[in-house]
C-alpha cells in the first residue's frame, strides 16, 4: 500500500500521509525497494501487457 500511494502520489497529506512516509522510511522497505529495483529477471507475458496495454513511460529497473 505504501509503495502504492508513492507511485500515484496518494495520501501525501495528514494522518495518512505521515503514516505512509513512516512506512517507507523504514529501512526494511528501503531495502525491499532497492532489491526489486536491482531484480533482472523479467516476466516475458508482463513485459509483453506493458507493451500491448499500456506506456512505459519510465524504466527504473537493472538490465539483465
Amino acid at each position: 500500500m505504501a509503495f502504492r500511494a508513492q507511485t500515484y502520489n496518494i495520501l501525501t497529506e495528514g494522518a495518512a500521509g505521515r503514516y505512509v512516509q513512516t512506512l517507507l522510511d523504514l529501512t526494511a522497505m528501503r531495502e525491499w525497494y532497492n532489491a526489486a529495483l536491482a531484480e533482472t529477471f523479467r516476466d516475458p507475458p508482463h513485459e509483453a501487457d506493458i507493451e500491448k496495454y499500456g506506456k512505459l513511460t519510465a524504466d527504473f529497473r537493472l538490465t539483465a
